[in-house]
């Protein structure tokens, strides 16, 4: 369609998105949803999206789009946090194109080449960028070749180790300093029942009186002792 000079109804260049969201669209059958697409602020309420069979006409005949629907579920891959999963391509999430779009890895020959190809022109063709594949062997290695050169000198490390004592420093005082306040608290609170334990031995006050404080001051310890 990009090849024809077909667009979408904003005037954009096809993508895997806009096609996914034809496809999923329950619209083309006649059924009007409201408040189930993603990113629709219902999403947020918990509540179950309105639905209306044969709104309209349809112009897809329902079988067909259920059809559809059972092959793209069939191909929807797990989705996994990315940062999750080790990447085979050393560069991926940090190598971009100079179109703006990401360097995405990509196997060629049954998996015997790999190379980084703009994320644009995978999704949108050549229309949208004409940058070539790049074999992932030869960059990754121009890439950490320069990463030695440039960054990974000896004064660079050096700085790196500095830097890194000073953090640990820094840290290690402030975790002091918060574990000097803990057991500030914890000898106030245990001083504080202590005295309440007092009150109830000698009879100064009741029990009935002593407990809420008690429990507050158990309370209080034991989130101390938990923090």
């Amino acid at each position: 369609m990009n090849r024809e000079g077909y667009r979408t109804s904003t005037g954009r260049k096809w993508g895997r998105t806009t096609v996914y969201k034809i496809l999923s669209n329950e619209a083309y059958k006649g059924t009007l949803v409201w408040g189930g697409r993603p990113g629709h602020p219902a999403l947020h309420s918990g509540e179950p999206p309105v639905r209306i069979e044969n709104a309209w006409p349809a112009i897809i005949d329902p079988e067909v789009f259920d059809t559809v629907q059972q092959k793209l579920e069939s191909k929807r891959p797990e989705v996994v946090h990315p940062r999750i999963v080790p990447s085979f391509y050393l560069l991926s999430g940090i190598l971009y194109c100079s179109c703006g779009h990401a360097m995405t890895g990509h196997s060629a020959k049954s998996k015997k080449h790999f190379y980084y190809l703009c994320s644009g022109k995978q999704k949108r063709g050549g229309e949208a960028c004409n940058a070539r594949m790049l074999p992932k062997e030869k960059l990754e290695k121009l890439v950490i070749d320069q990463l030695k050169v440039r960054v990974l000198t000896d004064e660079n490390l050096e700085k790196l180790v500095e830097l890194v004592n000073e953090e640990l420093v820094s840290t290690h005082s402030t975790l002091q300093g918060r574990m000097d306040d803990l057991d500030a608290e914890m000898r106030d609170i245990d001083a504080r029942l202590s005295r309440l334990y007092d009150s109830l031995e000698t009879g100064k006050l009741e029990l009935d009186d002593l407990a809420p404080r008690i429990k507050e001051s158990r309370t209080r310890k034991e989130d101390t002792s938990t923090a």
